[in-house]
């Protein structure tokens, strides 16, 4: 619900057990690109820090998620953008 209706409310253990696939199925369709990006970074994160050993799923995970907003409609030059914004 909370991906929603709420999604700058998730914490970090809620982000650690959503799957790309729920968070892209969930998350508001309504949300600017800066949140919907914001909440994917976030996830991505998460992801990563619980994982330290990188493995050939990881690659597979960061394409998914690449396509996943890309499919929010958002194009490489703009998601580098709100990267670059992000990571400041």
């Amino acid at each position: 619900k909370m991906l929603s209706h709420e999604p700058d409310m998730l914490t970090d253990a809620d982000l650690l057990n959503i799957p790309l696939s729920m968070l892209s199925k969930n998350l508001d369709a309504r949300l600017s690109h800066k949140a919907a990006v914001f909440v994917y970074l976030r996830w991505l994160e998460v992801q990563r820090v619980s994982q330290p050993n990188f493995t050939d799923q990881w690659d597979n995970t960061v394409l998914k998620w690449c396509q996943a907003l890309r499919n929010r409609g958002l194009d490489e030059k703009a998601l580098a953008e709100e990267v670059t914004t992000w990571s400041k």
